[in-house]
Parts: structure tokens; sequence; C-alpha cells
């Protein structure tokens, strides 16, 4: 009886650690071997670029190798996920991808060259941001129900919006603001941020929307109104400011975001390596610093399993939006 006793017992433990020797295999931490090639479907000096640097930065040194990035952008970021998807599927590329590429670019183009839930694999979403919405002060309005009713005078003659380049959130975004307000502005495109900005600035459009650093700046100085800010929350560089949902009197979707992605097929070693990774990353005070100086909002405890959840919800919704405008990219 005792020997029975002792050998289950022996049998046990020796059960035991092979448990946990097997667990500690299995979260191994995977070793890149060489540089890492970080894609952003987005010029230098852009807001994908400039959220992509400082991550690349704190990537390398939880990896221990140099991650590189490498600006590819064109055709609505089309050219960027296509550099990614194209690649080994081997933990050496990894892209960022906006809600553009991953949720607009679907319905804006008849015959994109990739199809998220079959060529890309999300790994984690990085941050959300919201917009602002601002006036030229020539415009006379101070506030967004002072631009409804002015708006709903110009029928014939819509005010002008500047966004930088179709099928960018702020296009969508502006898209779905003026259906829930039940106003029609006249759409003006440019190359970029910049280009948007200075043109409202200037007076040659009447309104922007875009993100908080590139418009708050020029509200302190008196140049721009602000007149509402997008997303579910007040932006806190602006507290006084309400939201668009706020004077619409419901939710009204308005916040963008980035993520990193990866080739499908990646392992689901490597896949959880870069979601610890990110997490340590993302939890770092100098990081979390930079990206509240630029308004961006870290998501917290993102999985692959969230990330394909957010682009599967917000498809249907969006998909509807753009269908009804029946803009196109290509």
């Amino acid at each position: 009886m005792y020997r029975r006793t002792f050998v289950k017992n022996s049998f046990s433990i020796a059960s035991a650690s092979l448990l946990c020797t097997t667990n500690l295999w299995a979260q191994e931490k995977w070793q890149p071997k060489k540089p890492i090639k970080f894609i952003v479907p987005a010029p230098p000096g852009s807001t994908p670029d400039a959220t992509a640097r400082p991550l690349a930065e704190k990537l390398s040194e939880d990896l221990g190798q140099a991650v590189v990035v490498e600006n590819r952008p064109g055709a609505g970021g089309v050219i960027g996920m296509e550099s990614v998807i194209r690649s080994a599927p081997d933990g050496y590329t990894i892209g960022l991808a906006t809600q553009s590429q991953m949720v607009f670019n679907p319905f804006l183009f008849e015959k994109l060259s990739y199809e998220t839930t079959k060529d890309v694999q999300p790994i984690t979403r990085i941050a959300s941001l919201a917009l602002v919405l601002a006036a030229n002060p020539a415009l006379g309005v101070s506030t967004l129900k002072e631009l409804v009713a002015l708006a709903k005078t110009r029928v014939s003659n819509p005010i002008q919006i500047a966004v930088p380049l179709l099928g960018t959130p702020p296009h969508v975004i502006s898209l779905l603001i003026q259906n829930e307000l039940g106003i029609k502005l006249d759409t003006v495109p440019f190359k970029g941020t910049a280009e948007a900005v200075a043109a409202c600035r200037a007076g040659d459009v009447s309104l922007v929307l875009e993100a908080p650093p590139a418009i708050i700046p020029h509200a302190k100085d008196g140049k721009l109104k602000i007149l509402a800010v997008t997303g579910s929350t007040r932006e806190p560089q602006v507290p006084d400011i309400p939201t668009v949902s706020e004077i619409a009197g419901r939710s009204v979707p308005g916040e963008t975001w980035f993520g990193l992605i990866a080739p499908m097929g990646l392992s689901s070693e490597i896949v959880a390596q870069y979601q610890r990774s990110m997490s340590i990353v993302l939890a770092k005070p100098e990081l979390k610093t930079l990206y509240a100086n630029f308004s961006w909002r870290i998501i917290e405890k993102s999985s692959p399993q969230e990330f394909n959840s957010v682009i599967k919800d917000e498809s249907a919704q969006w998909g509807q939006i753009i269908r009804r405008t029946g803009i196109k990219l290509g």
C-alpha cells in the first residue's frame, strides 16, 4: 500500500514537473536573429510615421534587434499593405495599419489587392485618436450648433471642408458627421494635413477636420475656432469643447486608430511575443507621455482576437456609410 502511494505521488510530482517545464517552453521568448522591417504606409512626418518611430525604438530595446521603419506611402496605404502581406511570415516584417487600410479600403477600392481577413495577421491595436472640427473665424460660427444652422441655409452653396486626402479618417468621419447632423458640406481634399490646415487658416476653405495637435496651436493664436471633437469623450487639451455625440444627443463614432500587423501565416509563438513586447513597450512612462502629447490614447489589453472583432464590427458600420456616399478611390 505504501509502495503504491509512493509510486502514485512520485508520478504526480513528475507529471507536475513536466507540465511546468512544458509551460516554460511554451512561454519561451522568440529571439530575432536579424533586424526587423517595420513598414509604415504613409510618408515621413505623417501621423502614422510619428506613431511608428518611437514605437520602433522601444520595440528594438525589448526584442534586442534593430526595428527599422520603412515608409511605403501611396494609393491610400495599399502600397504599404502589399509590402507587408507579400513578405515572408517569419517575424522579420511587421507593419503599422490604420483604420483606413483595415476597414475603409475594402469599400473604397473596387479591386483591392488584399483581404484583411485572409492576408493580414492582426497582432494588437496600439492607440486611438479623436479628431477636431475647426472653422476659420470669418465663417462667423462659434459652436457646432451654429454651424449646423448655417449649413442648412447653404444647400445650394455648401460650406467647404478641408481633408487630407480622400479616404482618410478625417474624410470618412466628416461624411458620418454630416449624415448624423443632417447637413451637406463640400469636401476639398489636399495632399496632407499641413496643407489642409493651412488652407483653412488662410480662409481658402471654411472648415477643417484633423488631429488635435494639428489644430490646437492655430486655435490658441486665434486663427481657427474649434467647434467640436469626435470620439466618445472630450479631448483633454480642450476640455471645454463638446463632442459631436453631445451635440447630436446620441453616440456618433469618431475615433480612428492604429494597429500592429504582420503577414498571415505568422506562427502563434511569434504573434504572442509581439503582443507581449507591445504590452511592455506601451506601458513605458516616456512613451505614454509622448503619445499623450499627440492626443493618442493608448489601447490597453488589445489582442489579435480583439483586433479582429473591431475590424469585423467597424466594417459593418462604416461599410454602410461609405456605400451610401458612393465614393470610390479606385
